[in-house]
């Protein structure tokens, strides 16, 4: 998930100009976003892995706007997005098969013991160990901000003189 956001840091009396003006530098913020995140979202959408279309599906483009803060969120909220666009190296557990893991015993009327297979899920043994795991990472979200970058920022900025100079 990409996130942008725009935070002001600086002197004091910076701070203090851009106090008033965060209404309107906002109306333009939320503008540029608005713009940017379905260019964005289409650009990630194309580079995304296919296999199913789920995840070029699922990429969504969301503005959140708390308090003094807005931000531009894109990405997928499919757990496995991180997976293909970082890569996953882990270890793999062995399956466990199923076949028969014990005996039952039962008593019968006439005084004996009945002897029958337990079947159920196998224990791992002693040989069986964890295996690594590797997914190979297929970027989609970064290229897609790459090649978006220069017109993002300069978005931004724009945004942010114009707001200010109202």
């Amino acid at each position: 998930m990409i996130e942008l956001s725009v935070q002001v840091d600086g002197d004091t009396q910076v701070l203090a100009r851009f106090a008033g003006m965060t209404d309107a530098i906002r109306i333009r913020l939320r503008a540029a976003f608005e713009k940017f995140g379905p260019e964005l979202r289409d650009a990630a959408a194309a580079n995304a892995p296919s296999r199913t279309g789920k995840l070029r599906q699922s990429i969504k483009s969301r503005i959140i706007e708390r308090g003094d803060q807005i931000q531009l969120r894109v990405g997928p909220p499919v757990f496995y997005g991180r997976f293909q666009e970082t890569g996953l190296d882990t270890m793999r557990k062995p399956p466990r098969h199923r076949g028969i893991a014990g005996v039952r015993t039962r008593p019968t009327k006439a005084g004996g013991v009945l002897v029958s297979a337990r079947r159920g899920l196998m224990r791992r043994e002693a040989g069986w160990t964890e295996h690594p795991f590797h997914l190979p990472a297929h970027p989609f979200m970064t290229p897609a901000f790459a090649s978006l970058r220069d017109r993002i920022t300069a978005g931004i900025l724009d945004a942010v003189k114009a707001g200010s100079q109202d």
